[in-house]
């Protein structure tokens, strides 16, 4: 786990990404094209990093790379349950899904509730990672 640098953050200029867990998933749906909101469909994608400011997800849909179309993510994990918005800032092809990076901008009192969640996620993970957690704990601030 390295730190990674954050331009979405103001109050932190890093934030510690975190692989989660095999099989953690959200129910993701279009918020909003070109700053309309709209309804869409669910669809369930895997979670595979995660920090206060972005997400990475696999899912069989294509999506558009860019800030003119913002998603919806609905993410329960251990005893949290979040509704993020991003943005998505990149995309690849791995084998016959796609692999995206979004950005997040949650609000302050939504982003703190992240940094405990994600921290109690990384104790589950490695329960002997004191120092770990003590150093994402300092990051996080």
């Amino acid at each position: 786990m390295m730190p990674q640098p954050s331009s979405a953050s103001p109050a932190s200029n890093r934030a510690i990404r975190i692989r989660m867990q095999a099989g953690t998933v959200a129910r993701l749906s279009v918020y909003s094209v070109n700053g309309i909101v709209v309804q869409s469909k669910e669809a369930v994608v895997f979670i595979h990093r995660m920090s206060t400011d972005s997400i990475e997800f696999m899912s069989h849909l294509q999506f558009p790379v860019g800030p003119k179309v913002l998603l919806q993510f609905d993410i329960a994990f251990l005893d949290w349950q979040f509704r993020l918005i991003g943005r998505t800032d990149w995309q690849r092809r791995e084998d016959n899904q796609y692999l995206y990076r979004c950005t997040l901008t949650p609000e302050p009192a939504i982003r703190q509730a992240l940094v405990q969640a994600l921290g109690d996620m990384m104790q589950r993970m490695n329960p002997e990672g004191a120092k770990v957690h003590f150093m994402y704990r300092m990051l996080a601030k």
